[in-house]
Protein backbone atom coordinates (compact mmCIF):
# COMPACT_ATOMS: atom_id res chain seq x y z
CA UNK A 1 0.00 0.00 0.00
CA UNK A 2 1.41 3.35 -1.07
CA UNK A 3 1.21 6.25 1.39
CA UNK A 4 0.61 9.74 0.08
CA UNK A 5 2.80 12.49 1.46
CA UNK A 6 0.13 15.16 1.00
CA UNK A 7 -3.33 14.90 -0.40
CA UNK A 8 -3.15 18.28 -2.08
CA UNK A 9 -5.18 19.77 -4.86
CA UNK A 10 -3.44 21.60 -7.69
CA UNK A 11 -4.61 25.18 -8.02
CA UNK A 12 -5.19 26.48 -11.51
CA UNK A 13 -5.75 30.03 -12.68
CA UNK A 14 -9.37 31.00 -12.15
CA UNK A 15 -10.02 28.37 -9.46
CA UNK A 16 -11.77 29.50 -6.31
CA UNK A 17 -10.24 28.60 -2.97
CA UNK A 18 -12.38 26.32 -0.82
CA UNK A 19 -12.20 26.20 2.96
CA UNK A 20 -10.70 22.96 4.26
CA UNK A 21 -8.95 22.10 0.99
CA UNK A 22 -5.16 21.68 0.97
CA UNK A 23 -3.45 23.34 -1.95
CA UNK A 24 -0.03 22.54 -3.37
CA UNK A 25 2.47 25.27 -2.66
CA UNK A 26 5.50 23.09 -3.18
CA UNK A 27 6.86 25.10 -6.13
CA UNK A 28 6.54 28.37 -4.28
CA UNK A 29 8.15 26.93 -1.17
CA UNK A 30 11.07 25.49 -3.16
CA UNK A 31 11.68 28.85 -4.85
CA UNK A 32 11.53 30.60 -1.47
CA UNK A 33 14.02 28.13 0.04
CA UNK A 34 16.41 28.60 -2.90
CA UNK A 35 16.13 32.38 -2.54
CA UNK A 36 16.86 32.27 1.21
CA UNK A 37 19.83 29.91 0.79
CA UNK A 38 21.26 32.10 -1.98
CA UNK A 39 20.81 35.27 0.08
CA UNK A 40 22.51 33.67 3.07
CA UNK A 41 25.39 32.41 0.93
CA UNK A 42 25.93 35.85 -0.61
CA UNK A 43 25.80 37.53 2.81
CA UNK A 44 28.31 35.03 4.19
CA UNK A 45 30.58 35.45 1.17
CA UNK A 46 30.46 39.25 1.57
CA UNK A 47 31.14 38.92 5.30
CA UNK A 48 34.06 36.55 4.70
CA UNK A 49 35.71 38.52 1.88
CA UNK A 50 34.71 42.15 2.34
CA UNK A 51 36.24 44.92 4.43
CA UNK A 52 34.91 48.22 5.69
CA UNK A 53 34.39 50.85 2.98
CA UNK A 54 36.90 53.52 2.08
CA UNK A 55 36.73 56.94 3.70
CA UNK A 56 34.32 59.52 2.25
CA UNK A 57 36.36 62.56 1.17
CA UNK A 58 36.12 66.29 0.59
CA UNK A 59 33.32 67.02 3.07
CA UNK A 60 32.13 70.60 2.58
CA UNK A 61 29.55 72.63 4.48
CA UNK A 62 27.52 75.67 3.47
CA UNK A 63 25.79 77.54 6.31
CA UNK A 64 22.21 78.68 6.01
CA UNK A 65 19.59 80.28 8.22
CA UNK A 66 19.22 77.65 10.95
CA UNK A 67 20.63 74.98 8.65
CA UNK A 68 23.78 73.54 7.10
CA UNK A 69 24.09 71.97 3.66
CA UNK A 70 26.68 69.15 3.59
CA UNK A 71 28.19 67.47 0.55
CA UNK A 72 31.03 64.98 0.16
CA UNK A 73 32.65 62.61 -2.32
CA UNK A 74 31.65 58.96 -2.18
CA UNK A 75 34.06 56.42 -0.75
CA UNK A 76 36.62 55.31 -3.34
CA UNK A 77 35.99 51.68 -2.33
CA UNK A 78 32.90 49.89 -1.04
CA UNK A 79 35.17 47.27 0.57
CA UNK A 80 33.71 44.49 -1.58
CA UNK A 81 30.14 44.87 -0.28
CA UNK A 82 27.53 47.49 -1.14
CA UNK A 83 27.51 50.67 0.92
CA UNK A 84 24.18 50.83 2.73
CA UNK A 85 24.37 54.54 3.54
CA UNK A 86 26.51 57.31 4.95
CA UNK A 87 26.24 58.20 8.63
CA UNK A 88 26.33 61.94 9.36
CA UNK A 89 27.81 63.03 12.68
CA UNK A 90 27.28 66.39 14.34
CA UNK A 91 29.41 67.31 17.33
CA UNK A 92 30.58 63.69 17.62
CA UNK A 93 27.10 62.06 17.60
CA UNK A 94 25.43 60.21 14.74
CA UNK A 95 22.39 62.26 13.75
CA UNK A 96 21.23 60.94 10.38
CA UNK A 97 21.75 58.37 7.63
CA UNK A 98 21.94 59.40 3.99
CA UNK A 99 21.80 57.16 0.94
CA UNK A 100 23.27 59.98 -1.18
CA UNK A 101 26.36 62.18 -0.85
CA UNK A 102 24.67 65.37 0.32
CA UNK A 103 22.15 66.41 2.94
CA UNK A 104 20.72 69.46 4.66
CA UNK A 105 20.70 69.53 8.44
CA UNK A 106 18.02 71.90 9.68
CA UNK A 107 16.52 73.11 12.96
CA UNK A 108 19.90 74.40 14.13
CA UNK A 109 20.46 77.47 16.31
CA UNK A 110 22.02 80.38 14.42
CA UNK A 111 25.43 81.64 15.52
CA UNK A 112 26.25 78.36 17.28
CA UNK A 113 29.17 76.43 15.70
CA UNK A 114 28.88 72.73 14.91
CA UNK A 115 31.42 70.15 13.77
CA UNK A 116 30.43 67.57 11.13
CA UNK A 117 31.98 64.45 9.61
CA UNK A 118 30.60 61.41 7.73
CA UNK A 119 31.35 57.69 7.62
CA UNK A 120 30.28 55.01 5.11
CA UNK A 121 28.58 51.80 6.27
CA UNK A 122 28.48 48.35 4.62
CA UNK A 123 27.77 44.84 5.98
CA UNK A 124 31.20 44.75 7.68
CA UNK A 125 31.00 48.08 9.46
CA UNK A 126 31.86 51.76 9.39
CA UNK A 127 34.65 53.42 7.47
CA UNK A 128 37.09 55.79 9.08
CA UNK A 129 35.89 59.38 9.56
CA UNK A 130 35.91 61.85 6.69
CA UNK A 131 37.56 65.20 7.19
CA UNK A 132 35.74 67.32 9.76
CA UNK A 133 34.24 70.70 8.99
CA UNK A 134 33.27 73.40 11.46
CA UNK A 135 30.35 75.55 10.41
CA UNK A 136 28.06 78.09 12.04
CA UNK A 137 24.51 78.62 10.76
CA UNK A 138 23.58 82.29 10.48
CA UNK A 139 20.62 84.37 9.45
CA UNK A 140 21.18 85.71 5.98
CA UNK A 141 21.09 89.48 5.88
CA UNK A 142 18.23 91.21 4.12
CA UNK A 143 19.62 93.15 1.21
CA UNK A 144 17.25 96.00 0.38
CA UNK A 145 18.42 98.74 -1.90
Amino acid sequence: MKKEFCACRELNTGDELKKGTKYALVGTIVILIIYVITALAVARWERDTATVPGVPTNLQAVPGDGSVFLKWNASSSDGGAPIYYYVIYMDGRAIRNSAVTSDTISRLVNDQPHSFYVRALNIIGLSEKSNSVMVMPAKTPDLHF
